[in-house]
Order: structure tokens, then sequence, then C-alpha cells
């Protein structure tokens, strides 16, 4: 699902910059979606619900690994991409 989630956000994400939708409001509802699979894991009883819960988080996750790099790339330039890559991970991994 998370490379269901990266093809489909991008595809997604392209599109809806023609009607002036930016990338990082499709991060917010990656962001929520994420927020609502976690929340509904709590609710897990059956093989059949952790299932669904499992895709939501799989396509969020997905999603927001697909935007994250191009909204890099969008706010800094392509010129220092690398290294504005390279630092937001290493905060992410508080390296």
């Amino acid at each position: 699902m998370s490379c269901t989630g990266r093809i489909g956000i991008g595809l997604l994400s392209d599109q809806l910059l023609r009607w002036n939708i930016r990338r990082r409001v499709l991060f917010s509802w990656s962001i929520g979606l994420m927020l609502l699979g976690q929340f509904l894991m709590l609710f897990v009883n059956d093989l059949s619900f952790l299932t669904v819960v499992t895709v939501i988080i799989g396509l969020a996750y997905g999603a927001m690994f697909s935007i994250s790099p191009t909204i890099v790339s969008d706010r800094f330039g392509v010129k220092s991409f690398g290294v504005n890559w390279v630092r937001r991970v290493f905060l992410y991994l508080h390296i």
C-alpha cells in the first residue's frame, strides 16, 4: 500500500497543482490520514479491521514519503536539494 500511496499522491499532487492546491495541503491531509489510522488502531479487535487500518496507514506513509522531497525541493530549490534533504533526515533521526 505504501507503493500505491507514493504513486497515487504523486499523480494527484501534479493534477491538483493545476487548480492551485499546494503540496503542503496534501501533506497535511496525509498527516491527518496517518493520525486517523493510528487512532483506529486503538480499536482493532479482528483481522479484517486490522487490514483496513493497515491499508490506511500504508497509504498515508507512502503519501508522506512521496511528497516530502518535492516540498523540500520546491521550498529550497533544486541546487541545494541534497544538502537540505540530508539535514532533514538527520534532524528527523536526532543525530
